[in-house]
């Protein structure tokens, strides 16, 4: 178990902190010591969302990321809505990656899964099969269930020059937690998270 050490942080700093020791939630304490509450990611999004609405907008200092297209992961496998389980499981063993992302017939993005969507929504009976596949300890079971039917469908979407903060507002605004990268075609290009995005902000301001 990670031992936390109790600071009194400003939130900014505090996120510092949280990314280099690698945690998502970090405990604050008053002047005495005493406990007061806890730091989120979430917390600290929520503070960047409602800044100042010229912060969406502002110029990034000389050589830091300013666009989600200087952050995004560009290494996410797209998969068709037909593809099947087996399709699904060799694309997540192969790519290392928590998510794939859904086209269309003509490559536009309309929707995303996750390897816990695919355990999750599969006939209970399949599980524990799928679960094995995972661990590279067997084939895929044989059921009948598509990209289609195991994605979340209409991701959400930004174009790659959308700047950091106008970015952690959409995805405020909407409640998510991802977002798909996308040309002007609707065609994926990568994908963003909240600890993407964040850890990007916060490196900006470090300092």
């Amino acid at each position: 178990m990670r031992l936390v050490r109790r600071v009194g942080l400003k939130p900014l700093s505090g996120y510092t902190r949280m990314v280099k020791a690698g945690l998502k939630r970090l405990p604050v304490v008053n002047s005495r010591g005493r406990l007061v509450g806890m730091l989120s990611r979430l917390d600290i999004l929520h503070q960047v969302a409602t800044a100042a609405p010229s912060a969406a907008h502002e110029a990034a200092p000389s050589g830091s990321a300013a666009t989600v297209r200087d952050v995004m992961n560009p290494h996410v496998p797209t998969v068709a809505l037909a593809d099947g389980l087996g399709v699904l499981v060799e694309k997540f063993l192969q790519s290392g990656t928590h998510r794939l992302i859904v086209v269309d017939g003509a490559g536009k993005a309309v929707g995303l899964i996750s390897d816990s969507d695919v355990v999750a929504r599969v006939q209970p009976a399949h599980q524990r099969g799928l679960l094995d596949a995972f661990r590279r300890r067997g084939a895929p079971p044989a059921a009948e269930a598509s990209a289609q039917e195991l994605m979340s469908p209409e991701p959400l979407t930004t174009p790659p020059e959308r700047t950091l903060v106008a970015a952690v507002q959409v995805m405020m605004a909407e409640g998510r937690k991802w977002l798909v990268v996308v040309d002007e075609a609707g065609k994926p290009l990568g994908l963003v998270d909240r600890g993407i995005l964040l850890k990007a902000i916060t490196s900006r301001y470090e300092g």
